[in-house]
């Protein structure tokens, strides 16, 4: 099981930036893997991921980390849970405090 969750991991890190749905998937494989098996373990660090440059975002409009982004403009992000959210979104759909309406 645990080389089954290292080459899991080293798939993540080797990720080839193409489609960002494979990277969740093969995170959440990880995820259940290691709370089964290695519970408390980390094998990844996702301040580490592969990814094709980010723009920089404005962090008071996107109120959660962004991890990763594909050749396709699709980020990976999330705080406790993942998901992938188009850098449009990012970029123009969150509303910013400084932007609400009195």
């Amino acid at each position: 099981m645990k080389d089954e969750a290292v080459r899991l991991a080293e798939a993540i890190m080797n990720w080839d930036r193409e489609d960002v749905y494979v990277l969740l998937e093969m995170i959440n494989g990880l995820d259940r893997l290691v709370e089964e098996h290695f519970p408390g373990e980390k094998f990844i660090d996702l301040s580490r991921l592969p990814s094709v440059p980010i723009p920089e975002l404005d962090v008071a409009c996107v109120p959660y980390p962004v991890w990763a982004m594909d050749v396709h403009e699709r980020c990976l992000v999330g705080d406790r849970e993942l998901w992938v959210e188009p850098l449009e979104n990012l970029l123009y759909g969150h509303r910013c405090p400084q932007e609400e309406l009195p």
